[in-house]
Order: structure tokens, then C-alpha cells, then sequence
């Protein structure tokens, strides 16, 4: 999955369709497919499946000013330059 998501970068979408198509096409892989759809629950979770909504401007000082507060003023400056 790890490939096919970020190697390939094909996403998650493409990874299940790949999963279920052997999963239907091999019926001896049943037992394993189901560890697989498991794995693929988690990468659901950890992958980043596209944009979210643009941050307001209050919520890039808020991180920057928490980063200014854990003593990482370069993470601080590379935040406010990496808003657009």
C-alpha cells in the first residue's frame, strides 16, 4: 500500500480497487484479503487523502505564536512563510 500510495501516487482509492479486484478474481486469497482490508482501514486513517480547507490567517499565528512558545522560532518563521 505504502507504493501504491506515495510511490506511485496513486492514493487510497486505487490502492483498494487493486486489493478487492485480486480479492475477487483469486478466491483462494479470502483469509488474506481480509488482513488486507484491515491494512487498508489504517492507511484510511494515515494517508492524506487530499486538500483540507484553507487555514484563516488567525490560525497560522496561532501555530506560529505556539511554536514561539515551544522555543522553534525557525518552525515559526517557516510557517508564516509558507502561508499563502
Amino acid at each position: 500500500m505504502a507504493w501504491l500510495c506515495y510511490g506511485q501516487r496513486t492514493g487510497i482509492a486505487k490502492g483498494r480497487l487493486a486489493v478487492f479486484g485480486a480479492e475477487h478474481i483469486f478466491d483462494e486469497l479470502n483469509g488474506q484479503a481480509r488482513q488486507a482490508r484491515r491494512a487498508l482501514k489504517a492507511w484510511d486513517k494515515l494517508a492524506v487523502q487530499g486538500e483540507g480547507g484553507p487555514i484563516p490567517w488567525e490560525g497560522v499565528a496561532a501555530i506560529a505564536a505556539m511554536l514561539e512558545e515551544m522555543m522553534q522560532p525557525e518552525a515559526a518563521a517557516i510557517v508564516w512563510l509558507s502561508a499563502d
